[in-house]
């Protein structure tokens, strides 16, 4: 069931992670905070929407995963043949998640494991 004073949630995720169905949103942005930069249960992603779909059709709750943008500099050559970082930028996508449960899920309905 949804809580109604977070949409975003299941009562029994919030349940099971915080403890009560009310947590405050500054409670929710630590916890996903902490785990958010960890490398090693981020999925680079191409297509957000397709895995958004995904894992709302498996029912997987929002709080235990969240995306990730990190940004790539492009190398350019100057002039001189020097390379700069003036050749812009580009992001790669990722989706991190909180259980290895749902990572390995994931992996291996997406042909990655």
């Amino acid at each position: 069931m949804v809580n109604p004073k977070n949409t975003r949630y299941s009562d029994e995720a919030l349940m099971a992670v915080f403890g009560t169905t009310r947590p405050s949103e500054r409670a929710v942005i630590r916890w996903k905070g902490s785990w958010k930069d960890d490398t090693t249960r981020r999925i680079q992603i191409y297509k957000y929407n397709a895995v958004i779909k995904f894992l709302t059709e498996h029912d997987v709750d929002p709080l235990y995963y969240q995306f990730v943008s990190v940004p790539a500099f492009l190398p350019y050559l100057d002039s001189d043949g020097n390379i700069t970082d003036k050749g812009g930028s580009v992001e790669t996508h990722y989706v991190v998640f909180f259980s290895p449960e749902h990572e390995v899920f994931f992996k291996l309905h997406q042909g990655l494991a």
